[in-house]
């Protein structure tokens, strides 16, 4: 996993990261429900999201309906860059294509990127070139577009992200993340660095150990001292006592 720190949301002492969240207008309310369900998922990693009228909200989602298979398009604004938008502005959009596996990665895909995390496949420790002439022809007969294709390809097939990045948080390369796409054999070349055969990986439905310890380690359930000072010192005695100096409360 990749987390870029810089755009992380911020955090309290002692509790988990509050980010609100809302629906646009018109988003389906049985889907808003498997959004929320699918979303809670993030919350093993000291996050709550609160849900709420969108115009109040940090993220805020529209949910679109697909009838084929190039107006599948889902999208987010990364972390805190939420906030430059105005509110009446969606900062996610996902798309609903009958298929409620394919919109649960979506979700948890999306989510993902609302937290600060990128592309699994910008790892410095992705094991393969890019094919692009293959890819940007595969996106032309999906897209019906090769403006489209070279779009989508500038977008999401983005440059491997430098080890010593600063500020910014990697784990080793998994294919089990949910921030991995499906990739076909056909997409990949072979990386000398890393000498492995190009093979196809399958779409991710649900978050990785991987993904939930990077994501913990990003966003700290942080220690609070909130007990009296009678108490706190006391505490603080009892510290000084085991380690052989005398301390009265």
């Amino acid at each position: 996993m990749i987390i870029d720190l810089e755009k992380r949301w911020p955090q309290q002492p002692g509790e988990p990261t509050v980010i609100s969240v809302g629906f646009m207008p018109g988003a389906p309310r049985h889907l808003q429900e498997l959004v929320i369900e699918a979303a809670k998922e993030w919350e093993k990693c000291n996050i709550r999201f609160e849900w709420g009228p969108p115009e109040k909200s940090d993220i805020r989602i529209a949910i679109t309906i697909a009838f084929n298979k190039s107006e599948e398009s889902s999208w987010t604004v990364v972390g805190t860059e939420a906030k430059r938008l105005s509110s009446d502005t969606p900062t996610m959009e996902l798309t609903w294509a009958n298929n409620e596996n394919a919109f649960r990665h979506s979700i948890l895909h999306e989510f993902g990127h609302v937290l600060g995390a990128e592309h699994e496949h910008c790892s410095p420790y992705f094991p393969y070139h890019w094919n692009r002439a293959v890819i940007e022809s595969a996106f032309e007969r999906q897209l019906g577009s090769r403006e489209k294709a070279i779009d989508m390809l500038r977008r999401n097939m983005k440059r491997r992200i430098p080890p010593n990045q600063p500020n910014v948080l990697i784990s080793r390369f998994d294919e089990k993340s949910i921030m991995m796409y499906v990739l076909h054999k056909e997409w990949l070349r072979w990386h000398n660095d890393f000498k492995k055969e190009p093979r196809h990986f399958l779409e991710n439905h649900d978050l990785s150990a991987l993904d939930i310890r990077t994501m913990k380690e990003a966003y700290p359930r942080q220690l609070s001292f909130t007990s009296s000072p009678k108490v706190s010192l006391a505490v603080l005695g009892t510290l000084l006592i085991i380690i052989g100096i005398k301390y009265k409360a």
